[in-house]
């Protein structure tokens, strides 16, 4: 199953793309179940894109009205 080591896995591979070699001597597993493990995470991730810019998007946004609310020229 799923294990927050396998998100930082993701990450790790995200931010340094390493090769095999140093991923295996960094985490201490076999290069498939890294790479199984960070792509299942980055492909997370990236779905989860449209959703969070939303969210943001929206906040953003609802704190620019209450801030224009107090602002009455």
């Amino acid at each position: 199953g799923q294990k927050p080591t396998h998100l930082l896995w993701a990450l790790l591979f995200a931010k340094v793309y390493p090769p095999e070699s140093i991923t295996q001597k960094l985490v201490g597993v076999d290069p498939k179940t890294f790479r199984k493990w960070a792509w299942i995470f980055l492909e997370s991730i990236a779905d989860m894109h449209a959703d969070v810019v939303s969210k943001v998007e929206s906040f953003f946004f609802l704190v620019y009205i209450y801030f224009s609310s107090f602002y009455q020229p």
